[in-house]
């Protein structure tokens, strides 16, 4: 929801928005003349200039980024996915606008090709990490994590928040490792339910500060089916403070 994103990460709202989330924001209005949604070309530095660069990890067709562009001009963002298909339904959105995000298909838990630099390394101000380390093996977390705090330049955060064990979903799914929380749906992917001092752990591993970590509950009533749901997340925000 584009409200609880703009209130939870205020680091990345002006300070009209963090007075008041809830305001409304036009979408994004690409200009014709000068940009196409075509172009998968990086973004040069005449783009990048002035910005605070932020990367949305697990993008998919942009649920993150566009809320967060519409209400902040001063951001760009490098939106990635795993799926082709989700970042081709992304840049084929209206509001695709090349002067205001970059999408492209990458695996955060893999390695990019040096070849292949999209990401410019030490400067992005922000990680946008939402439902992304609940679809990557556990065992890869303090990988993903060593990734971004490359990623980072000193100060910058990971701004997390991701599916907690003990979440309603979890029992919807079947166990394949009890002992890490990782579920597998019925399609086949993975579903991992964390814990926060899993993430302390492997954030502060990589080289990050803790600056908040928590567990957010919520109980939601479906009164037309008469449910009752738990609801839990892990939500975290991670500082790089230095180069260690």
């Amino acid at each position: 929801d584009r409200h609880v994103l703009r209130e939870t990460f205020t680091e990345l709202m002006p300070p009209d928005v963090v007075r008041d989330p809830h305001k409304w924001h036009a979408p994004l209005q690409p200009d014709a003349r000068r940009t196409s949604p075509c172009s998968y070309d990086a973004p040069g530095e005449d783009t990048l200039r002035n910005r605070t660069l932020v990367w949305d990890t697990g993008a998919g067709v942009g649920n993150t980024s566009f809320p967060i562009l519409r209400a902040n001009p001063c951001i760009f963002s490098f939106a990635s996915d795993v799926s082709a298909v989700a970042i081709r339904k992304l840049r084929a959105s209206p509001e695709y606008d090349v002067r205001r995000i970059h999408a492209f298909v990458d695996d955060l838990a893999d390695t990019p090709l040096p070849s292949e630099p999209v990401i410019p390394e030490g400067r992005l101000h922000f990680v946008v990490c939402v439902w992304t380390l609940s679809a990557i093996e556990p065992a890869q977390h303090s990988a993903v994590a060593r990734r971004l705090f490359r990623a980072l330049r000193p100060g910058g955060m990971v701004l997390l928040r991701d599916y907690a064990v003990g979440d309603l979903t979890q029992s919807r799914h079947a166990v394949l490792e009890a002992t890490s929380g990782t579920h597998v749906r019925k399609d086949g992917t993975l579903a991992v339910f964390l814990t926060l001092p899993w993430l302390r752990d492997t954030f502060e591993s990589a080289g990050f500060h803790c600056v908040d970590a928590h567990y957010e509950e919520r109980t939601v009533h479906n009164r037309k089916l008469g449910l009752v749901m738990a609801r839990r997340w892990c939500q975290a925000k991670f500082r790089k403070d230095s180069i260690p």
